[in-house]
Order: C-alpha cells, then sequence, then structure tokens
C-alpha cells in the first residue's frame, strides 16, 4: 500500500471517501467530518491509485498526538492494512518527538489496538450510536515515577467554593489505588498544612503535605520544614490595592491562624458589586488591621490579595511589577493572589520533600492548574495540567489531562 500524507483540505477528498465508505455508508454514523478535519495532518492509503484506507493526527498537546479516523475499505480488510497505517502514522509522529499517541477505538477494535501497544484510560462512552474506548500508547521511553504531587483547588478538589465540593470518587479511587501499589502521594496547595486532615478526611487517606505554596513541610505528621516571612511590606501592597482602583482585600492568616483582613469589607469577597463566576461562602469575622505598626513584625508564610475575578490578572501584572525581585507572586485561583517570600514556591518545596524522601526529582511527577503551580510543573520531568486552566499554564506541562485519575492512569502505563 502506498500511503499520501497531506495537511488540512489539501486533497481532502481521498481521506474522506475512506472514512465516508466506512464510518457513514457502513457503521451508520451520522457525520464524518469535522472541524479538526481542517489542520489535520491526514493519511490516505491507496491501492492502483484507489484510495482504500485512512487515517489521521493532530496535536492535543505539545507531547500528544491524538490518532483518529482509521478506516479500510472493507474489500481491503485482509490485507493488514490497518496496522500498516497506523505504523505509518507512529512514524510520523516519532519523526517530530512526540511522546504520547491517544486514540478513541470503537470497543470492537479494542483488541486490535492493544496487539499494537496500546492501553485503555478512563471509562467506556459513548459517541453516537457506538461504545467507545480511550487508549494511549508512548512511543519514547518515560522515567519510573515513584512520587505524585497534586495541587488542591481546581485539581484534586472539584472547582468550586473552598472544600464543599470535595473529591471525587474516580479521584479517590485513583489516588488509593497509587498508595497501595507502593507509590508516594502527596499534595501541594497555598493551603497551610493545618488543612492536611480535612484532606485526608475527604481521601480516606492518609498524605503528606507541601503547604503555603512550598512554605512549610509535613512528612509522616511531622512538621518538617517552615520558612516564614514578616509584614513590613503590607503598607506599601495595600497602597498598590488602593491606588488601583480594583475590587480586592487583603488578607493573611496570623501566627494563631486567624485571618486577618486588611478592607471596609466593601470590597470583594464580602460585596459581590458585579456578577462573578466566583464567590466565596465563608469566612471567619475578620479583624481589620489599622495600625502598620502593631503587625510589621508579625511572622507569616505569606499574605493575599482576594480580587474580582475579572481584576485578578490586571493586579496580578501590578503586583508583581512593584514587588520583582522581592516576594514571589503568582495566582492561585481564580480571585486570589499570593505574595510569598523570595525563593518560596511549590518547586523549592517539592525538592526540600524530595531530600526528605530519598527521591530524585526524575522519580516526582506533578499536577496543578495554576499560576502558582507554573514552577512545580516546570521543575518535573514528567507533568500533568488540567485542561480547564490558561494556556500559558499548560504550555509548562508535559500533559494536558481532566482529572487527578487521568495523570494517575497515565503514570500507572508509564510504569509497567
Amino acid at each position: 500500500m502506498e500511503i499520501k500524507i497531506t495537511h488540512g483540505l489539501d486533497h481532502f477528498e481521498d481521506p474522506f471517501y475512506v472514512r465516508t465508505e466506512v464510518f457513514v455508508k457502513e457503521q451508520k454514523f451520522e457525520n464524518e467530518k469535522d472541524d479538526i478535519d481542517d489542520f489535520c495532518t491526514h493519511f490516505t492509503g491507496y491501492i492502483k491509485d484507489i484510495p482504500v484506507a485512512s487515517g489521521r493526527c493532530y496535536n492535543q498537546d505539545k507531547n500528544t498526538m491524538a490518532i483518529g479516523r482509521i478506516a479500510v475499505i472493507k474489500e481491503y480488510r485482509s490485507y493488514h492494512l490497518g496496522s500498516e497505517m497506523l505504523q505509518a502514522i507512529e512514524k510520523y509522529c516519532q519523526s517530530l518527538n512526540i511522546l504520547r499517541l491517544t486514540l478513541s477505538a470503537q470497543c470492537q477494535a479494542i483488541g486490535f489496538y492493544e496487539k499494537c501497544g496500546y492501553h485503555k484510560i478512563g471509562d467506556v462512552y459513548m459517541d453516537e450510536h457506538c461504545p467507545h474506548q480511550q487508549m494511549v500508547k508512548f512511543i519514547k521511553k518515560t522515567p519510573q515515577i515513584k512520587c505524585l504531587i497534586s495541587d488542591l483547588d481546581g485539581t484534586l478538589l472539584k472547582i468550586g467554593n473552598e472544600l464543599s465540593k470535595g473529591i471525587s470518587e474516580e479521584n479517590k479511587t485513583a489516588v488509593k489505588r497509587f498508595i497501595q501499589n507502593g507509590n508516594i502521594f502527596a499534595a501541594a496547595s497555598s493551603r497551610g498544612i493545618d488543612s492536611k486532615e480535612e484532606i485526608e478526611a475527604l481521601l480516606n487517606e492518609k498524605i503528606d503535605f507541601i503547604g503555603c505554596t512550598g512554605g512549610e513541610i509535613s512528612i509522616q505528621n511531622k512538621l518538617v520544614y517552615s520558612q516564614l516571612t514578616n509584614l513590613s511590606d503590607l503598607a506599601q501592597l495595600n497602597q498598590i490595592v488602593q491606588e488601583s482602583k480594583l475590587d480586592a482585600a487583603i488578607m493573611f492568616f496570623r501566627e494563631d491562624k486567624k485571618e486577618t483582613w486588611l478592607s471596609d469589607l466593601d470590597h470583594y469577597p464580602y460585596v459581590l458589586s458585579r456578577p462573578s463566576i466566583r464567590k466565596r461562602e465563608t469566612w471567619d469575622h475578620p479583624h481589620v488591621i489599622v495600625n502598620y505598626d502593631d503587625i510589621k513584625k508579625w511572622k507569616v508564610h505569606k499574605f493575599f490579595v482576594f480580587v474580582h475575578p475579572e481584576d485578578m490578572l490586571a493586579l496580578r501584572s501590578l503586583v508583581k511589577e512593584k514587588f520583582q525581585g522581592k516576594y514571589e507572586v503568582n495566582s492561585c485561583d481564580l480571585d486570589l493572589i499570593e505574595i510569598l517570600p523570595k525563593n518560596v514556591s511549590k518547586a523549592n518545596g517539592i525538592r526540600q520533600f524530595a531530600r526528605y524522601q530519598n527521591l530524585t526529582m526524575n522519580q516526582i511527577a506533578a499536577i496543578g492548574d495554576s499560576d502558582n503551580d507554573v514552577s512545580m510543573l516546570e521543575a518535573c520531568e514528567v507533568s500533568f495540567c488540567m485542561d480547564h486552566t490558561e494556556k500559558a499554564v499548560q504550555d509548562k506541562a508535559t500533559f494536558i489531562v481532566k482529572s487527578v485519575r487521568e495523570a494517575i492512569e497515565l503514570l500507572e502505563i508509564m510504569n509497567r
């Protein structure tokens, strides 16, 4: 079989002919062409200039190629043209230094793809009238991962207010299996380690904890690392926020863990002056600071700026500019900016954690979804980013995934 490679809609009539014969006329699918075809790389197999087989691929993320529309016209199926087409696509992907291939297999074809080295991932789902199974294959060697570090809000925890949305059952089951198989699972969060017990209760598993965005570490219920800063620049931060005219309020946790605010309670999150996709549910009654001399020597892990989601990017940029070189400034939620001591980050927290656990960094994978996760995504050789986050964060990860469960299933395949 001669295989020709085309791009987009250039000479698309030949692969479209094969797909129409197989998927529409034979298998009764309603729609064959989709918008993805416009930017796909298409593969068409010919015998004596007759198009008899097809396939396509496109980048799902920078290291992943999605394969699809593998089809062979019925009277040519005894010649193993399907595997020949698949091999041609894989060879093309290898030439582009792709790490992972993914495809959506009709369940009746799972055996074929398993023989070709693909593994099932996720649950069976319906595409029109036909059950399908997501499958993956790694075409380059990957490191053996012994530890997964997961962000909490928006990653392990369902998207929602604080801890109220909980952890999905599929994530709980995957984490439990990962731990039972002899691996280490830990959380890395902007939350303090005082949240550790709540997360363990939701998971029904004991875990290690990197809290305050790397500012403190708890291993086997023992605090092994803590880095603090004082509040001497709080007045300047308050001035920056006030002069910005943006809808925001400053908050930090005192040493006794009580919330302390710089706000007249007329700003977000106490007053929702505009519609918002994020609305905080519960907060302790605030202790409002008016005299900076009373607090500038207090020690805290960090301080926060709560800001209306529509203003978050603008205020984050402004605070980064004003505090450049002095503090680490990140967003850790749609409406939350954190200011940390210089060189405190989730990446540095993971490096400290690795030393305590006697692990190398290439044995650790990380998963996250926010600006303050970027450092750990870049620090780990294998990293995952949730698919709902901003592209600038996604671009820093090795792979994009839908859930912690999916990341764990990929690690299990990599470790085989």
